[in-house]
């Protein structure tokens, strides 16, 4: 396992725009179920446990406040008493801290396998190194059948060995591109 600062920074920008947009959906979902009526107990207490498992980074804090109308319509005598129609949730929508200190542990790390025991001989530093100046071939040769230009999207083969076929004569045509670039 590998760190790099330099991937941390990018990760936790990313992070921050993923957390700033989870926010905006939470806050306009959160309305939407704040406004609603609960008639029982069990919902009142279910749906805010329910709002809290869709959200990733934040999470909200809810109460039920209850809904006391009179009874009958017009001006309240002095006998009417109000009577619990149902509740309503009120909250706010905050982050959760533990969600997103385990978010941004894992942030900047990578796991690069080898077969290179000895760290004297290739260090962490030299082999993620090693890795990133292969992305001047043969990852970018695999980006490139990716790419919707190349339009393998349109394919439309049914059978899994043409599938397994089409991917091979693909593999060795990338093969055969990066042994004449090399030349």
């Amino acid at each position: 396992m590998i760190a790099s600062q330099a991937a941390r920074t990018r990760e936790l920008k990313t992070l921050a725009k993923a957390q700033a947009r989870e926010l905006e959906k939470g806050q306009k979902a959160w309305g939407k179920l704040a406004g609603q009526t609960f008639n029982c107990q069990a919902a009142k207490e279910q749906a805010p446990a329910q709002f809290n498992q869709k959200l990733k980074y934040h999470r909200v804090e809810a109460d039920a406040v209850p809904i006391l109308p009179y009874a009958r319509r017009g001006r309240p005598t002095a006998k009417d008493q109000k009577a619990i129609m149902g509740f309503n949730l009120q909250g706010e929508l905050s982050g959760a801290a533990a969600k997103l200190a385990e978010a941004q542990q894992s942030l900047g790390r990578f796991i690069i396998a080898t077969n290179e025991m000895d760290n004297t001989r290739l260090s962490a530093q030299a082999m993620l190194e090693s890795y990133k100046d292969q992305g001047v071939s043969v990852e970018r040769g695999f980006r490139f059948l990716k790419d919707p230009l190349f339009f393998a999207h349109s394919l439309f083969l049914k059978k899994p060995e043409r599938v397994i076929a089409m991917l091979m004569i693909m593999g060795l045509s990338l093969l055969i591109y990066s042994v004449a670039e090399r030349k």
